[in-house]
């Protein structure tokens, strides 16, 4: 079994600013994390990671308005 972690964080190591904001997350991390989620079977993220992944997914596919 191979295991990955990835894990998004600032320079500073944080994964969020004030208030949950993750606005420093490029489209590039974005479209990273949709292809590592294609090849991998299992993906356990956060609810906060989950609902802006989605998202920016939907809108990148123009399933989101």
């Amino acid at each position: 079994m191979k295991v990955i972690l990835y894990m998004a964080t600032s320079i500073n190591g944080k994964t969020t600013g004030i208030n949950d904001n993750t606005d420093w997350v490029e489209e590039s991390d974005v479209q990273r994390m949709d292809s590592l989620m294609k090849k991998c079977g299992v993906m356990l993220m956060g609810t906060g990671t989950y609902y802006l992944e989605m998202t920016c997914l939907l809108k990148m596919h123009g399933w989101w308005s």
